[in-house]
């Protein structure tokens, strides 16, 4: 298993991948407490998960059904989604202006 780690493309790719999704895993998780602070209801934590949930499949299942795109491509347009609405999400935040609609629809 460590004789991939030799391989100086791989260990890039997989400490890109993995802060990428370190940094995923930590919006949703802020997300959730976010909405849960705001409302209280359990419900609505219930309805930011189900559609962070969805999106993630669905840029999954996009990413298996295109092998006629460029996987670099594909990666660097998720990143980009991701870093865009991670901004929009903090900023909102920090001006005081975020809803659970707005979270809702970014997620």
């Amino acid at each position: 298993m460590l004789r991939v780690l030799r391989s100086r493309n791989y260990r890039l790719f997989w400490s890109g991948s993995f802060i990428a999704n370190l940094g995923v895993w930590v919006q949703q998780i802020a997300l959730g407490w976010l909405v849960y602070d705001m409302t209280r209801k359990a419900s609505l934590l219930g309805t930011v998960s189900f559609v962070a949930t969805c999106r993630c499949w669905r840029s999954v299942s996009w990413a298996v059904l295109s092998p006629t795109a460029r996987r670099r491509a594909i990666m660097l347009g998720r990143l980009s989604v991701i870093a865009t609405t991670a901004l929009a999400l903090s900023l909102l935040t920090a001006t005081g202006h975020i809803a659970v609609w707005h979270i809702v629809a970014i997620s």
